[in-house]
């Protein structure tokens, strides 16, 4: 798809992966900024490679291990993909 998604769309999509909306910010599950975001030209701009790894891979990189680095939460994630992977 190359298409621009909805405001919905990005709302249900951040909301999706923990944030939640208090106007004019959206936050994270411990209520710290994580970006503005009140109309659809600024939702946009949250979509970025930026916001994407923090709010949303890092997240699930942290399920397989315990590390605040992201990195390392990155490759421990990719890594456990390459032993799944069918030969």
């Amino acid at each position: 798809m190359s298409e621009q998604p909805t405001e919905k769309q990005v709302k249900e999509f951040w909301e999706g992966y923990g944030l939640h909306y208090t106007e004019p910010y959206w936050v994270d599950e411990n209520g710290n900024l994580a970006f503005y975001g009140e109309v659809h030209s600024e939702l946009m701009k949250s979509i970025n490679l930026n916001n994407l790894f923090k709010y949303t891979i890092f997240n699930q990189c942290k399920r397989f291990t315990d590390t605040d680095d992201p990195a390392l939460a990155l490759f421990w994630a990719l890594h456990s993909l390459i032993d799944k992977t069918p030969k």
